[in-house]
């Protein structure tokens, strides 16, 4: 049980994450010294793994296959179930810093909002089927706190919804589908996860 209400808290934590908040927030869940360690670590990877795709890339004109590297990039991070909490936090960390990252980059290019709000999408509905799967279902309904994210406003959120909606039932990982924590009685906590990680500062 005490497991269980931590990760429900890396979760909140991680949905109610903004910008550049976002790298002095640890969720409840990483509290632990450890495991606070494995998140900043997180940070970091993910941070590097999406400024590596964009050197790979370093046009403006070309956001779509910078989107396109940073998800054959993402895809290889994975979260078996039973996962200790040093795992799950590492985990979230490396995503959480992989859209912080991503936010930053798309600054310098001001356009293309809804090509933001999908790449967003498709990170944070990859996390809620990892953490899902692994946990056996997330129910947040009571926990959830919502705090804007830093993309570029009502185009991007549209974006990122839409993404996040299609994203999520079709998801297959390495350890199972994340269909059954879209519908039934998840269907309240996935509602409200696609509601929070695709708000936005105004």
């Amino acid at each position: 049980m005490r497991r269980e209400a931590s990760m429900f808290g890396v979760l909140m934590a991680l949905l109610g994450l903004s910008g550049n908040a976002a790298a002095q927030e640890v969720p409840l869940g990483c509290s632990a010294p450890r495991d606070t360690r494995a998140f900043e670590a997180g940070l970091l990877s993910g941070r590097s793994l999406v400024q590596q795709a964009w050197n790979s890339v370093a046009s403006c004109g070309n956001l779509e296959r910078f989107s396109s590297v940073v998800m054959e990039t993402l895809q290889n991070v994975t979260l078996p179930p039973g996962s200790d909490d040093y795992v799950v936090c590492r985990t979230v960390g490396t995503l959480v810093g992989a859209v912080e990252q991503v936010d930053e980059t798309w600054t310098l290019c001001a356009i293309a909002c809804c090509d933001e709000g999908e790449l967003v999408g498709w990170i944070m509905g990859k996390l809620y089927c990892d953490l899902s799967i692994a946990l056996g279902g997330v129910r947040l309904t009571n926990f959830l706190v919502q705090r804007p994210m830093g993309f570029c406003g009502a185009t991007a959120q549209a974006c990122c919804r839409d993404t996040f909606q299609s994203v999520t039932p079709a998801y297959q990982g390495l350890f199972g589908s994340c269909r059954p924590y879209t519908q039934g009685r998840f269907r309240a906590t996935w509602t409200q996860s696609r509601n929070s990680v695709c708000s936005y500062r105004q």
